[in-house]
């Protein structure tokens, strides 16, 4: 067996990631592969595949991985199994960089409908039971679905402009392990405190210290995952 640290980058079109991947590969001091990957409900099972003209796919093999595939799957076909089964995790390496969905996480739609189901039938008998009454609840919004989990976030920074909102940002991740209301309605039972890294970055300048500072985080935590060989 070979121990490989996952790392899992995702966040909106546009934000970034595929440069923070390049970064992380150029800094790299083990072998990586990585994976493109894409949520397609259109899919009857999950389809990998290695274009040779596809621009991402290039950018990641310039900056150092040992290899590189786009992976596309449907939600009722996101099992673990297909994916370690793959071309790309049959290439040796001690570190795996996810960008985008990932096709690692088992989702299962039939749990998913029975558990709508009974919350729409608990609020059927509430509404008969009694008036509705307003109850505060915090959520994340859609574009950032996912953040509550991250162990890592980078606000990339293209415009000083956006310095203000960024840094409010990085105050508002940090009550998400904090606040109590917060951590119970957004982070859940099985979530944990430990507070989360954020930075805000220019991630398109080398020379950046938030980028080193995220970078270096990414590779200590390869570090803990993968014992150190003789190289």
């Amino acid at each position: 067996m070979i121990p490989r640290a996952f790392i899992h980058v995702e966040g909106p079109d546009g934000c970034g990631k595929t440069t923070f991947v390049e970064a992380l590969l150029a800094a790299a001091d083990a072998p990586m592969i990585v994976g493109r990957c894409t949520r397609d409900d259109s899919l009857r099972r999950i389809r990998e595949s290695s274009p040779r003209g596809d621009p991402e796919l290039r950018r990641y093999l310039r900056a150092g991985a040992g290899a590189a595939t786009v992976f596309a799957f449907p939600r009722q076909d996101a099992n673990p199994v297909n994916f370690y089964d793959s071309r790309l995790m049959l290439e040796y390496s001690e570190a795996v960089i996810l960008e985008g969905d990932n096709p690692a996480v088992r989702s299962n739609p039939h749990l998913a409908d029975d558990v709508r189901s009974t919350m729409m039938d608990g609020i059927a008998q509430l509404r008969a039971a009694a008036p509705p009454r307003l109850v505060d609840y915090w959520a994340v919004s859609e574009r950032f679905q996912g953040i509550e989990r991250a162990g890592l976030v980078v606000v990339n920074l293209r415009d000083p402009a956006e310095r203000p909102a960024a840094e409010q940002l990085l105050v508002d991740l940090a009550r998400l392990r904090k606040d109590d209301p917060l951590f119970n309605d957004i982070v859940g039972l099985r979530g944990n405190r430990v507070p989360i890294t954020a930075v805000v970055s220019n991630l398109a300048d080398p020379r950046d210290g938030g980028r080193k500072k995220a970078v270096a985080r990414v590779r200590r935590t390869i570090r803990t995952a993968v014992p150190l060989r003789n190289r």
